[in-house]
């Protein structure tokens, strides 16, 4: 009689015997025991994300009241319409200024291989430059639907002498990396996470872009979706 198995883990792709499986209690994906502890939880994109929350202040109009003489009232109405209109015209002409994009935490430093050379810290690639980096791990079956898009991001900013763009690869090795990247045309600097250090530290469950600004301090995580990107990153690139 077949060992019996519960799926596939989303972490190694590899089949999960009925008995050495950790399955999700929020989205049901199943796991190794030892893939779930290694990851610490689920690795599911968007099933245990972190929230990152922004006070805002909370604005408010305060009541008028008082009676009015009808023609007081009506003087009162085709003034305030004037001016409502004077403002939204003013307005209109005016760009707003966009917020800057928040700082969700000091950028973890690495050091790893180059693909295409020796072993680099990621402090003296990125230098005094905005960054962004991008660590997927090349078996995942969650993170294939993403890259298409890194893909698109690598062609809009490899060659950007502004930004320093890189990919972080783990679990595969120098051979297989370089067909990965030429397959799907990845292009920028691409490092090698052998023991799966970049994965740990950037606590990475699928594919994900980071953008660091120039103090080194993550200002995006989420999808590599080029347009968003392109905001974070010209927004990054007028902060002095």
């Amino acid at each position: 009689m077949g060992v019996q198995t519960a799926g596939t883990c989303r972490v190694c792709a590899q089949p999960v015997a009925s008995d050495q499986c950790t399955v999700c209690p929020r989205c049901g994906a199943p796991h190794h025991q030892d893939c779930w502890a290694y990851n610490g939880g689920c690795t599911v994109y968007g099933c245990d994300p972190s929230v990152w929350e922004r006070s805002a202040s909370a604005r408010g109009q305060p009541r008028r009241s008082g009676r009015w003489f009808k023609l007081g009232a009506l003087a009162g109405l085709v003034a305030a319409l004037a001016g409502g209109f004077l403002w939204y015209g003013r307005s209109a002409r005016r760009p707003r200024a966009a917020a800057p994009p928040p700082v969700l935490g000091q950028a973890p430093t690495f050091c790893l291989a180059r693909l295409s050379g020796s072993d680099t810290s990621f402090d003296s690639f990125r230098g005094d430059r905005v960054a962004i980096v991008t660590p997927f791990v090349e078996r995942c079956p969650d993170c294939m639907p993403g890259v298409p898009a890194l893909a698109a991001l690598s062609a809009r900013f490899a060659d950007d002498d502004r930004v320093r763009f890189c990919s972080v690869t783990f679990q595969g090795t120098h051979r297989t990396t370089e067909e990965f990247v030429a397959r799907h045309r990845i292009r920028g600097t691409v490092f090698l996470d052998g023991d799966g250090e970049v994965m740990y530290r950037y606590r990475v469950r699928t594919l994900t872009t980071f953008v660091v600004d120039r103090q080194g301090r993550i200002r995006y995580s989420g999808p590599p979706d080029p347009d968003t990107v392109d905001e974070v990153v010209e927004a990054l690139l007028v902060e002095r």
